[in-house]
């Protein structure tokens, strides 16, 4: 067990005067509120083996969790890795403003963990009557406990609280007064507490590495003390939002990463200007990822239109995740990617932050008017044809062109041809291999086109993809680019006993 202060273990600053203010105070001292709890903790089952004596750990000195820092986050890990070969489980005492945060850096910083570290606090103090400190204390050690047969059940960071157990990465705080203080808002609860019964949903866990060929580690280098001065910064649209206050925060000295607050699903006015500064912000190494402001659901960057044309300027997608998670998977992904990767292992899980994974495949762009045009790309390695549930094709910026010295049709088109790289003018627009056509308009203005093209991915294969556009006679096409956005299920969430 490792107490860092928090609710959990406040105390009257005066002990002669139960109405002063409360402070972090020692372990030991609530537990003398509470004589019989050590008892209750060893009456828990006869597999558990604790002695307060013996089995806590303490950050000295303990602190309000709304003074947490990264600094701490690396403390308790240090702590972690040096105790954790030592025991089945590991419960961390935590307050809960700062707990889904705590909870998020541990799952990032833990490479290939395989035992259960479990967050825990309370709304009330341990020594007030009643509290719900008692109950969350033995609960969290009992999920920490819980094996099968000898083998960590749930090996994750996770948060217990009230009578849920969550994925500590998709876990947020959502009532400051409640029992059920937080909540896992877009995935799944791993668990749940009964009286005298404790419910895991193991088609829900995630793999369990091997220990012996996947050994336990950490990402010190994701707080590494010369990059404290690294900002990673929220900025929220909002419809009075000036531009040149944005413009002033993307300039602040050492910003590496940004959370942008979009509308609904990922949506950003489109402002010529706004994307020109996210651009220039992502061209000068700054990580961008679009998170939105609804509480439920998914940042669909690929989806729509409005959304979609933020990936062409350099923003990455949150898709479901958290805030607390987004800002910690960007200093994951500084110090562990490099290059384009950065924006791509965003897009994927690595911890069970998300609920599926996007795979952005991009084929350049149309700039000379073009009759007929083929472009290949290939696919993230990590994606699998099998594990796919959305495809959706996107040409961004395009526009129809009067073909010169031709008879134009009414109404100009163009059709897209799936790893058909010979396909021309002759090709039968019926055929399986067109995946899509869009109809549009003489002189339109330039627009991005979005069709959901899953159906016709079925001819996907391996390796290397080609995209052939095809206008017929008297048309042609400009586009700013051409992007295949890959939505994929997450399949290795089950447990390997």
């Amino acid at each position: 067990m490792v107490y860092t202060g928090g609710t959990i273990g406040m105390l009257p600053r005066d002990p002669e005067n139960p109405a002063s203010p409360l402070v972090p105070r020692p372990f030991a001292d609530s537990l003398a509120f509470n004589p019989g709890l050590e008892a209750a903790i060893r009456g828990l089952g006869s597999g558990i083996d604790f002695d307060v004596d013996r089995d806590v750990r303490s950050i000295d000195p303990p602190i309000d969790s709304a003074a947490v820092r990264p600094e701490h986050w690396v403390e308790l890990a240090r702590l972690i890795e040096r105790e954790i070969e030592g025991y089945d489980g590991v419960v961390v005492i935590h307050g809960t403003d700062t707990m889904a945060y705590t909870a998020s850096a541990l799952a990032f910083l833990f490479e290939n963990l395989a035992k259960p570290v479990v967050l825990t606090g309370s709304q009330m103090p341990l020594f007030r009557t009643p509290s719900d400190a008692r109950n969350n204390l033995l609960n969290a050690i009992e999920v920490a406990a819980h094996s099968s047969p000898g083998v960590p059940i749930i090996p994750e960071v996770l948060i217990v609280f009230g009578d849920r157990i969550l994925r500590g990465c998709q876990a947020t705080k959502v009532s400051s007064s409640a029992r059920n203080a937080f909540a896992s808002l877009n995935g799944p609860d791993l668990g749940e507490i009964e009286p005298g019964r404790i419910r895991v949903f193991h088609g829900r866990l995630r793999h369990r590495p091997d220990p012996a060929r996947e050994p336990f580690s950490v990402r010190y280098e994701m707080f590494a003390q010369e990059n404290r001065r690294a900002r990673v910064i929220g900025i929220e649209l909002t419809p009075d939002l000036h531009l040149g206050d944005l413009a002033a925060l993307l300039a602040l000295p050492d910003l590496v990463g940004v959370i942008l607050h979009t509308y609904g699903v990922g949506n950003a006015p489109p402002d010529p200007e706004l994307y020109a500064l996210l651009r220039r912000a992502a061209d000068a190494g700054c990580l961008i990822v679009n998170v939105s402001q609804c509480l439920h659901g998914q940042v669909q960057m690929g989806r729509y239109a409005s959304s979609s044309e933020l990936s062409e300027y350099g923003v990455a997608s949150g898709m479901d995740m958290t805030d607390e998670t987004a800002r910690i998977k960007i200093y994951w992904a500084l110090a562990t990617q490099v290059g384009d990767a950065r924006r791509t292992q965003m897009q994927i899980s690595q911890r069970g932050e998300q609920t599926e994974d996007l795979f952005d495949v991009a084929f350049g762009p149309v700039l000379d008017p073009a009759d007929v045009h083929v472009a290949g790309a290939r696919f993230d390695a990590r994606f699998e044809p099998a594990n796919l549930r959305q495809a959706v094709l996107r040409l961004g910026g395009a526009r129809f062109v009067r073909e010169a010295g031709t008879a134009a049709p009414a109404e100009p088109c163009v059709h897209v041809f799936l790893n058909d790289p010979r396909a021309s003018r002759e090709s039968d627009p019926s055929a399986a291999r067109c995946i899509a056509t869009w109809t549009g308009a003489w002189d339109a203005e330039a627009e991005s086109w979005v069709e959901d093209v899953t159906d016709g991915l079925g001819l996907l294969g391996e390796g290397e993809v080609y995209l052939t556009l095809v206008c017929p006679p008297g048309v042609r096409i400009v586009c700013r680019g051409v992007f295949l956005a890959l939505f994929a299920r997450i399949v290795r969430q089950i447990l390997v006993r």
